[in-house]
């Protein structure tokens, strides 16, 4: 990394950016956008804004900046607490998907740093670590910009003890309907997911994984954790990228009210599949030159969002979702 310290600006100056970086757009899933604010850049990812103050050899000059960013930031945002990865679900417990404070623990994993000073503004947050080992030979001084949501516990109306939890499942699976209702399991999706029947958890993957109708989706995703306790039992693995985990995103997108449209980029959907079952309407298709594969412009029937799709072929027919701005 290169050695460098921000440019210009006194601790507060350095706050009225950081204050300005929430409206930003975020990237999309695995890209990067790079901003300009006031003559200070930085990148934005999908959840995260993240603003380099230093990257420097000299350990003792980068602290110092640290502490003067955090002395400014006491007297604007108040009272600091303090974030530590090490109070996140661990990732080999299938309910880390579910910690909200995986996103910041992430971000700061990324740039080797396991704590960081975190002050409220708004409904966002800054996080504020210093590393002074990175693997590059100089001690690094990063902001941090994201939603507060993320600092949030996890909280789930299932979050009962594993036993408890697990003696649920086995109700739900033995028996016939009547005794999987007694359990509190009223959806057959849900009833295919807590069987413990490998094929039948296969089967409820491709359901959810094919379709976009939140009212089928819902009553599943609301006992997301008891789906992911259940995955577990049944040896699914969770592996980003595979039909497991993207079922589990499309779930953990339902809960949280947000839209399937968000996960296209992510597929090879079929536009022409998608519209026929309602999901999204084909606005305009064309064609460089005859014979050529077509180009669409898509939009999300649910909230309108926008999709260009390329569509090309190696070894099968494929689609690619790129959203617009």
């Amino acid at each position: 990394m290169t050695a460098h310290f921000v440019e210009h600006g006194t601790p507060a100056e350095i706050l009225d950016v950081i204050a300005q970086l929430p409206a930003l757009p975020y990237a999309a899933p695995g890209e990067q956008l790079d901003w300009s604010v006031a003559g200070h850049e930085g990148e934005s990812f999908d959840r995260v804004h993240m603003f380099g103050l230093a990257s420097h050899p000299d350990t003792a000059r980068v602290r110092e900046l640290a502490t003067g960013v955090a002395v400014a930031a006491d007297r604007r945002w108040g009272k600091r607490h303090r974030f530590d990865c090490a109070a996140v679900t661990p990732k080999n417990d299938p309910a880390h998907i579910l910690d909200p404070r995986a996103v910041p623990a992430a971000a700061l994993q990324a740039m080797g740093a396991t704590q960081a000073e975190v002050w409220r503004f708004g409904d966002s947050a800054l996080l504020l670590a210093v590393n002074s080992r990175h693997a590059s030979g100089a001690a690094l001084c990063v902001a941090l910009v994201l939603e507060a949501s993320y600092l949030e516990e996890p909280v789930d109306r299932l979050a009962v003890a594993d036993a408890e939890m697990d003696a649920r499942i086995r109700r739900a699976g033995k028996g016939g309907s009547r005794r999987r209702r007694a359990a509190g399991v009223s959806s057959e999706l849900l009833q295919d997911f807590l069987s413990r029947d490998r094929t039948r958890i296969s089967s409820a993957i491709d359901v959810v994984n094919g379709s976009g109708d939140p009212a089928l989706l819902a009553p599943v995703a609301a006992e997301l954790r008891a789906v992911l306790a259940a995955l577990q039992a049944a040896d699914f693995v969770i592996v980003d990228g595979n039909p497991v985990e993207l079922a589990v995103d499309r779930l953990e997108i339902v809960r949280s009210g947000g839209c399937l449209c968000a996960t296209y980029p992510r597929r090879s959907a079929d536009p022409q599949r998608e519209a026929d079952a309602g999901w999204v309407g084909i606005e305009s298709e064309t064609r460089s030159a005859p014979g050529a594969r077509p180009q669409r412009v898509v939009v999300c029937t649910s909230c309108g969002a926008l999709f260009d799709v390329e569509e090309g072929e190696y070894h099968a027919t494929w689609w690619k979702w790129v959203p617009r701005a």
